[in-house]
């Protein structure tokens, strides 16, 4: 009978990186991943993220009803990116 090296799967842990959805809580975390992001936000709008870049996107993101704001975590600690997630793209 083969036997795994790896042990029972109890002993695994949780795999190191989980998306969830962002929420009021954690937008502490993802104000601060966006302000360590600055060359994506310097390239895209032309300006640092502003301090209150997290909770203007998460507002948008509850207004417009067909997007969800996944956070990138790892280990369940740290934020380490997002994923804007749009079910109808816009129109051109």
């Amino acid at each position: 009978m083969p036997t795994s090296t790896l042990g029972p799967p109890s002993t695994l842990g949780p795999p190191p990186l989980t998306l969830l959805q962002v929420t009021a809580d954690t937008l502490p975390a993802l104000q601060a991943l966006y302000e360590a992001s600055s060359g994506y936000f310097r390239n895209h709008s032309g300006a640092e993220a502003r301090p209150e870049e997290a909770a203007f996107t998460y507002s948008d993101v509850l207004e417009a009803g067909d997007r969800v704001l996944l956070g990138i975590w790892w280990q369940r600690e740290m934020l380490i990116g997002c994923i804007d997630l749009r079910f109808d793209p816009p129109a051109p």
